[in-house]
């Protein structure tokens, strides 16, 4: 667990600053998202460590707002190959 909330917690402040999110509220929102981050890590799975954070959805609607997801969901899929000619079908 204890590795999991570390690369939890680091993800989730690199998302947030790649994201644009001032530094000086890095630690606050980390604080409060990185259980988002650590349950996309285990694919979805519920942990009883866990157990304590009653409001994922809550926070993960945060998680995709403050790191610019939630506008790309709204249009599909957000993937999309970098530098890829998008208007020729593949042969």
């Amino acid at each position: 667990m204890e590795k999991l909330e570390e690369r939890a917690r680091m993800i989730c402040a690199q998302d947030l600053l790649a994201a644009g999110c001032w530094p000086t509220e890095i630690e606050e929102k980390v604080e409060r998202l990185w259980p988002v981050v650590a349950h996309e890590i285990m694919g979805g799975a519920v942990d009883p460590s866990f157990a304590h954070v009653n409001d994922l959805a809550r926070r993960r609607h945060e998680y995709d707002v403050a790191t610019g997801r939630a506008s790309k969901s709204s249009n599909g899929s957000s993937f999309q190959l970098l530098g890829a000619d998008q208007s020729k079908p593949d042969r």
